[in-house]
């Protein structure tokens, strides 16, 4: 499966699992990639990713969204 549509699938994957509680869905750019920021909205978490969807160490942020290319910057 092509890096873009990992994302796409993951989602539809979720979604099709329904309305769970606590379920994490993804969060896709147009191309089906991952955004570079994902939130949990049920527990209020967000974070940023890399292009694998794989959370970045020490980005999580609580009830606000985290400045990843900060953070990209400053694990570079």
């Amino acid at each position: 499966m092509k890096k873009k549509a990992r994302c796409a699938a993951q989602r539809a994957l979720m979604l099709e699992k329904g309305d769970q509680m606590g379920l994490f869905v993804p969060s896709c750019k147009e191309d089906g990639s991952y955004d570079v920021v994902q939130c949990h909205d049920s527990t209020g978490y967000c974070w940023c990713v890399d292009d694998d969807g794989k959370p970045v160490r020490g980005s999580s942020k609580l009830n606000e969204q985290p400045n990843c290319t900060e953070i990209g910057k400053s694990r570079s």
